[in-house]
């Protein structure tokens, strides 16, 4: 009976038009790390397998060969998360644990050819989500000692990919705040600045280098702030989208913000079971909440239309976005104790296709 199954399947996915077929994701790679957009192929970051300290940084090419870049040897106990930038000239990559705290892991960067120079100990007071690649330019957020022994000043420092100081720009944050986060596509920066005593009050400042700056309200992380943003994106011209989500709550809302700091709400609610967001190309990818435990991965416009390009259960599999240039999707799927399987996808096609739901683990 399976066999037939699988039979009627593979007549079914023959019997599609040839533009939906070119629409279904494509599995790109298999496992644990992160991966991002590098030029044609994906950056692939794999932590160490059990027992081993040896981490791997490849570029997988669309024909489906890859090419080593480095294999960085981690201090013990090190990684517990793998993140990467792509540009189409270097990478950006990251061991370590992922959070918004004070940097505690290894940041590598360099050629797409290698080698990768250790990035960490340049940009002292750097924050783990404060590392960003542009091209050939690697940006580092930095907190530095402000005006009085109670506060704190930052700074924007640009090195090229062989660890050399480019520049450095010094940030004017809001009275009584501290940047926080950044982010970038282009030439236009976006600072996510945060209350220093510990207060909700904080406010993204869009900066795109043709204009003045353009603030926006922000949610401050910390239970007793109502919402907090959970994740943030810039656009390379100007326009920001935001979620938030109120402590503990299991959906939050999306929205989108214009050039000139207006909100523009997305209906429904924001799943927690993928997590990430995409903004480029007046596109945004997220994930909606459609049921208890489920999720949709879903591109939209900034006009509305929308596509699903995948089905996520709880019960099923975890899933997280890796990266979203405007016109390609790169995600990821895992479930049980197997190796992570990683998804693309051309976005422009406006034929939707079956998106891939993952098996069901086992239980026992």
């Amino acid at each position: 009976m399976r066999r037939r199954v699988l039979v009627l399947a593979v007549l079914a996915l023959a019997a599609l038009p040839a533009a939906a077929r070119a629409a279904l994701p494509r599995l790109v790679a298999t496992g644990t790390g992160g991966y991002a957009w590098a030029g044609a192929g994906v950056a692939q970051a794999l932590l160490p397998r059990r027992g081993s300290h040896t981490a791997l940084v490849r570029l997988l090419h669309p024909d489906g060969t890859s090419t080593l870049v480095a294999r960085p040897v981690l201090p013990p106990g090190a990684a517990t998360g793998a993140a990467i930038d792509g540009s189409a000239t270097g990478v950006l990559a990251f061991f370590g644990t992922v959070n918004d705290t004070a940097s505690d892991g290894v940041q590598l960067a360099g050629p797409l050819s290698g080698p990768l120079t250790p990035f960490e100990q340049l940009a002292p007071g750097a924050y783990d989500s404060g590392w960003l690649l542009s091209g050939g330019t690697v940006f580092a957020l930095r907190q530095r000692p402000g005006p009085t022994s109670s506060a704190t000043a930052g700074s924007l420092a640009a090195f090229d990919l062989g660890g050399q100081l480019v520049a450095e720009r010094l940030l004017a944050a809001p009275a009584g705040q501290e940047p926080r986060e950044f982010r970038l596509q282009g030439t236009t920066r976006a600072v996510l600045y945060a209350s220093i005593d510990g207060g909700c009050r904080a406010e993204a400042v869009v900066l795109d280098g043709s204009g003045p700056a353009v603030r926006i309200p922000a949610g401050r992380q910390g239970s007793y702030c109502r919402p907090e943003w959970t994740d943030w994106q810039v656009q390379a011209d100007g326009k920001l989208a935001a979620v938030d989500r109120r402590p503990y709550a299991e959906t939050g809302t999306l929205s989108w913000y214009g050039t000139d700091g207006a909100r523009h709400r997305v209906p429904g609610r924001i799943g927690a079971g993928v997590p990430g967001l995409g903004f480029a190309g007046d596109r945004l990818l997220f994930a909606r909440a459609v049921g208890p435990g489920r999720t949709d991965l879903v591109v939209r416009t900034l006009a509305g239309a929308e596509r699903v390009l995948a089905h996520f259960d709880a019960a099923a599999a975890a899933g997280a976005l890796e990266d979203f240039d405007g016109t390609r999707a790169l995600w990821s799927t895992e479930r049980c104790d197997a190796p992570a399987r990683v998804w693309s996808v051309d976005v422009r096609s406006g034929t939707a296709a079956p998106a891939p739901r993952p098996a069901i683990c086992a239980l026992g």
